[in-house]
């Protein structure tokens, strides 16, 4: 391979940019990742029930986006599909 070529990602178009995809997270910051959400859903769920003791509507839309929130994150993110249907 001369220096003028690149590489191309298979099925890519000639002259694009090749695929490198990113290195998968280290244990520190997967235990760091799943302490961070273990600890800000259920505050989320703690503060959304505080708020409905005066604001019932807020509190609930608060607590409905912690649902949301820890659906997508386990199902988009995390890929665990089954575990989001429980979420």
């Amino acid at each position: 391979m001369s220096g003028t070529e690149t590489t191309v990602a298979p099925g890519a178009a000639p002259g694009a940019p090749a695929y490198h995809p990113r290195p998968p997270a280290s244990g520190a910051r997967k235990v760091f990742s799943s302490l961070m959400w273990a600890v800000l859903l259920p505050g989320l769920m703690i503060l959304g029930a505080g708020i409905g003791q005066w604001v019932l509507w807020l509190g609930a839309v608060v607590m409905l986006t912690a649902v949301a929130v820890a659906a997508c994150l386990i199902g988009g993110v995390w890929h665990r599909a089954g575990a989001a249907t429980l979420a």
